[in-house]
């Protein structure tokens, strides 16, 4: 157990004070050691000139710990003696700067007269190399400088410390604990726990019902024995071990794991692996992918637009992705793999790097660090298939690593079991280090009644394994064949067919002939038949394998002096590329040759075909356009020629001159074709599958509801309170799949984004406040699968500020009742609507109850549905709202809604209707002149009396009224002696007037 030790240091300045001339020479500190404090003025031991007089020994003079493993604790004890006759020493404190060495304080903090005292010193490396430091030990009569190495050699149990692990407030990272058994014997740990209350150990995943049997590692294997959890329970930064006991009488010493710390508060990324660890890896065979996932800290969601990498032997998968502000919860972001093949030359044993992630304005948004060991192994076992004879191999290793290789098992793959037999094996073999043994005998079987008819070998593996690892010896068996193949016909092997040709015309065709066995092959000539007219020209030879560090191929070879006699050597597994132009003759003519390429073991013909005819007798089509793809639908045009021949042609055929995943070619018939002359024909239709060119079936629009993105779309059928948030992450990353794609082709397609509804924004016309107008919305499904639609109201979008903050737009939120969605069944409950029907379809395909008040349902291909909108104002003011159509195929779609409610006012003679103003009428006295006279009060004659009054009507409002009755008291048109005279029904446009007239007949 180390003793830990603490230095307190209190300086008093008593210059400071008003009488500072009085104690001028009175300064001094206060030293803490240990539970000891003591005063020691200017005048004490500590003093610079007796300090400079040595007056202590040391025994060693200097501390060297040699090698020691990473994670496994040395001590060393060391000795002070005092010499002096006649002084005590007081020995203070020990002081150093680095995590690699550990001292514990004095066994005697007083050395009297020729008394001796000691202390412990640890070494526990955190990182292989040489380590130097020094220590300064502390006394009342000198300061000794104690100089201290240690070189950090690899774990015997291949744990790493935990170095660098940063993690958030309140989060979590973790690592496993991988325990690897160098011992023959089965290896047991008793004993595992942590020095801090923030770092946990947890069981593996894998494992609910553990037993004595978990922390049981069998010999030279490697076991996940726990999970180290460090938990960010509060800013701060911190040291801790985990330690662990195994039954071994070997290891005397606790394993231990340094863990170093940082809690922080700010926010960001965070890794949920403070480092990828691709362990130890063979330099031929590429890593397992590792996954890397992050959790976002801000108060936001991140995207993680690009990524760079340090070594072009990382491989990376990734996508823009959009990390939600979750930190409770990881998001995958990208897989990476070690493949060493990709950098031959490079012969470094450790290697280590960082994966770099950014977003859309190159801003560093984290560093993933990554480390590997690779064992070199080179060594191949060819075997050529074409002998009839066997013969053997004797397999010898040398081991250049710092410890027993111990082989125990061995396995031959069943491919292999035909060719190859193994003997002179013994289980197991103990490989020393830096020494060499044969290992193991190949007996080659061969096999008199295959035929060599396949270019190219057979890989396989003979794998050995090992304590330290898997080990993969490569066996090839080899035909010494060459491949050819005739790039442009389709791959056609065999056939150079140039078709017709115009006199003087020149056309070239491309050979690629390739070499897929282990060791060079010679070709030793080429020749062909019409060498006047057809030149044969040699490009380029490269190899398969992808190269980064690696030098050109054949750096030094002049292609261009190349001549068709010449021996040419391609190299184990390269290609060599050709280039075969023919230059029509002046003559008419229709000729077959043959090109033939020799090698020590095959001779490979190529029929050359053509016609030389005086002008081109067949029109073709120019550049194909097919516009408005997009994945999910597939797109297609014919392809037809003309024919001004007078004969027909037959055996016409049509190929795409490369390969693509998103075009193909649907023949009319299944036959050869024939052109008949001065007539259209037919050819073949040219398909265009956009999702044939997505990435790992990812494409920028549509997902199965089955999909990651699918079951999220599925799990916002429910409304639940973080919907926005899912409908932005799903549409913000197909958006940007989308905008960072972009194709050409020579038959051109242009991809597009589709769309359901052909109208961003819908105008309500006005509408009087109180009453209501309807608009409809068309959708039609674009592509050739059925698609899932969900349409929202904003008025029931669950918190729909978060929607509005994500779309960076202005709309209200305010009164969003005004606007509604008139075929849901909110509005429309009655049992002839098909909506419930429409809606429990979609239920049954996704799973999951959908709430009433949308209105959802599964739209077929090509299909089209109408939905009812409705606006109903309140008040005079513009308004505006959004409609969510959530659907599977770009994830959400909006349209943005404006209403205004429109005044209805129509003024009589400049009066409203609604005032308590009277329409009075004027009776004077000559009105009234006739009405006494015998016969108007006998009623012989009506009464002539009769005074009018004329009006006009003006329509002040913002809508067309249309009149249709004018009644007095309830009867139309007149009543009590008031009759309107133009009493027929108009139409009054905003801000038009109408004069009518109204009578009034005295009855008497």
């Amino acid at each position: 157990m180390l003793k830990q030790i603490s230095l307190i240091i209190f300086t008093i300045y008593f210059g400071s004070l008003s009488s500072a001339q009085t104690y001028d020479d009175c300064q001094g500190v206060f030293i803490q050691t240990g539970e000891r404090l003591e005063y020691f003025s200017s005048a004490s031991p500590l003093n610079e000139k007796r300090a400079s007089v040595k007056k202590l020994t040391i025994d060693p003079p200097s501390l060297d710990f040699g090698s020691n493993p990473v994670g496994i604790a040395k001590r060393v004890k060391v000795t002070l003696h005092n010499p002096l006759q006649n002084a005590v020493v007081r020995m203070d404190a020990i002081s150093g700067s680095t995590a690699h060495f550990h001292c514990s304080f004095f066994d005697e903090k007083f050395l009297k007269a020729g008394s001796s005292t000691a202390f412990e010193v640890v070494f526990l490396p955190r990182k292989e190399g040489l380590i130097k430091t020094t220590l300064h030990i502390h006394s009342s009569a000198e300061t000794i400088i104690y100089n201290v190495t240690g070189e950090g050699v690899p774990s015997p149990f291949r744990l790493m410390p935990f170095l660098g692990v940063k993690v958030s407030l309140n989060s979590s990272v973790s690592s496993w604990l991988e325990l690897y058994n160098p011992f023959p014997t089965a290896l047991h740990v008793e004993e595992m726990y942590t020095s801090d209350s923030s770092v946990h150990l947890d069981l593996p995943h894998s494992v609910f019902h553990p037993n004595r049997r978990l922390w049981n590692v069998l010999p030279f294997r490697t076991k996940h024995i726990a999970t180290a959890k460090v938990i960010g329970n509060r800013v701060r930064n911190a040291s801790a071990f985990i330690r662990l006991k195994t039954d071994n009488p070997t290891v005397q010493h606790p394993i231990i794991i340094p863990v170093e710390i940082e809690v922080t508060s700010q926010p960001g990324l965070y890794a949920g692996k403070s480092v990828v660890n691709f362990g130890l890896l063979s330099n031929e065979h590429r890593s397992p992918w590792n996954t890397i996932t992050v959790y976002n800290t801000f108060n936001k969601p991140v995207k993680v637009a690009n990524v760079a990498v340090d070594d072009p032997c990382l491989f990376v998968r990734f996508k823009h992705t959009i990390v939600a502000n979750n930190h409770h919860k990881d998001t995958l972001i990208a897989k990476i793999a070690y493949d060493p093949r990709v950098a031959l030359l490079d012969q470094r044993r450790y290697r280590s790097g960082s994966v770099k992630f950014f977003d859309d304005n190159k801003v560093l948004l984290l560093s993933v660090p990554y480390r590997v060991e690779l064992i070199f192994n080179s060594d191949q076992l060819a075997f050529f298939t074409g002998s009839n004879n066997s013969h053997e191999r004797i397999v010898n290793l040398t081991s250049t690593f710092p410890e027993t290789i111990a082989i125990y098992q061995l396995s031959l793959h069943y491919q292999l079991q035909k060719y190859l037999t193994v003997y002179n094996l013994t289980k197991p073999i103990l490989l020393k280090p830096n020494s060499s043994m044969p290992v193991l005998t190949l007996k080659f079987l061969p096999q008199y009644n295959e035929k060599r008819t396949k270019a190219g070998t057979l890989l396989s593996n003979v794998y050995l394994y090992t304590n330290l690892t898997k080990f993969a010896i490569p066996v090839r068996l080899f035909s010494g064949l060459l491949e050819l193949t005739v790039l442009s016909s389709n791959g056609d092997v065999g056939e150079l067919n140039f078709g017709q040709l115009n006199v003087g015309e020149k056309r070239s065709m491309f050979i690629r002939l390739a070499n897929l066995n282990p060791l060079p092959v010679k070709l030793l000539r080429v020749t062909q038949d019409d060498v006047h007219n057809i030149a044969l020209e040699l490009l380029a030879v490269d190899t398969m394998r992808s190269r980064s560090t690696v030098e050109p191929f054949l750096p030094n070879h002049n292609f261009d002096q190349w001549t068709e006699n010449e021996e040419l050597v391609l190299p184990a597994e390269s290609f060599a590329f050709y280039k075969c132009t023919i230059s029509a003759p002046a003559r008419l003519l229709s000729m077959k040759s043959h090109l033939t390429f020799e090698t020590e073991f095959q001779k490979l013909n190529v029929d050359i075909k053509y016609t030389v005819e005086k002008e081109s007798k067949v029109s073709v089509p120019g550049t194909i356009i097919l516009d408005n793809c997009f994945p999910g639908k597939i797109s297609g045009r014919s392809i037809k020629v003309f024919s001004k021949l007078h004969h027909e042609v037959s055996n016409v055929r049509v190929y795409l001159d490369k390969k693509d995943a998103g075009f193909s070619l649907t023949p009319f018939s299944q036959g050869a074709v024939k052109i008949k002359p001065f007539q259209f024909t037919r050819l073949a239709r040219l398909l265009f599958t956009p999702s044939n060119l997505c990435v790992e079936d990812e494409c920028y629009v549509g997902f199965p509801l089955d999909t990651v993105d699918g079951l999220l779309w599925v799990k916002g059928l429910k409304l639940p309170a973080n919907l926005a948030e899912l409908d932005f992450v799903l549409f913000s990353k197909h958006w940007s799949l989308w905008t960072d794609m972009r194709i050409s082709f020579p038959a051109q397609a242009n991809l597009i984004w589709p769309r359901l509804i052909k109208q961003d924004i819908i105008y309500f016309p006005l509408t009087a406040v109180g009453n209501s107008s309807v608009v409809n919305l068309l959708l039609r499904n674009p592509s050739n699968h059925p698609i899932a639609v969900q349409i929202i109201p904003l008025a029931i979008y669950p918190n729909p500020s978060h929607l509005l903050n994500s779309l960076n737009g202005f709309v209200e939120i305010d009164d969003v009742l005004m606007f509604s969605l008139r075929d849901s069944e909110l509005y429309n409950p009655t049992e002839s609507s098909p909506v419930p029907e429409y809606r429990k379809q979609l239920e049954k395909i996704a799973g999951i109850s959908i709430p009433r008040f949308t209105l959802s349902f599964l739209l077929k291909p090509g299909a089209k549905l109408s939905a009812q909108l409705g606006f109903l104002p309140s008040d005079y003011q513009l308004r505006s709202s959004l409609l969510a159509i959530r659907n599977n195929l770009t994830g959400m779609e909006m349209v943005t809604m404006y209403g205004r409610g429109a005044k209805l006012e129509l003024k009589i003679g400049n009066v409203l209707p609604q005032s308590n103003n009277l329409l009075m009428f004027e009776i004077q006295d000559r009105h009234l002149f006739d009405c006494e006279t015998m016969q108007r009060l006998n009623r012989r004659f009506s009464s002539t009396f009769s005074v009018s009054r004329s009006l006009v009507a003006r329509n002040s409002g913002e809508l067309p009224l249309h009149v249709t009755n004018i009644s007095v008291n309830g009867f139309s048109c007149q009543n009590r002696g008031f009759r309107i005279v133009n009493c027929a029904p108009f139409t009054l446009e905003p801000n038009e007037t109408r004069p009518f007239e109204i009578v009034y007949a005295l009855s008497t």
